[in-house]
């Protein structure tokens, strides 16, 4: 899936990367990923069915929106 994908692609550019495939609500993971100090993550969820991505910022938690197809280079804009 788009999760698996954004992991290989970006791992292979040499960014560090976290796949979180676990079965938890949201909630428990955005606090783990604040108490792990990861800056960015990107969250596929109910969005995917109209074509968008979030990417949330740890600093204010601040929220965009980027298509599916762009979001990897969006990513590699913001971590290289």
């Amino acid at each position: 899936a788009l999760g698996e994908k954004l992991y290989t692609e970006l791992k292979a550019k040499g960014v560090d990367v976290l796949l979180d495939d676990r079965k938890e609500r949201f909630g428990p993971k955005i606090k783990d990923f604040e108490l792990l100090g990861i800056p960015y993550a990107v969250v596929i969820g109910k969005k995917l069915v109209d074509g968008l991505v979030e990417v949330v910022t740890r600093r204010g938690l601040e929220k965009e929106e980027f298509s599916s197809e762009n979001v990897l280079d969006s990513i590699l804009k913001k971590v290289l």
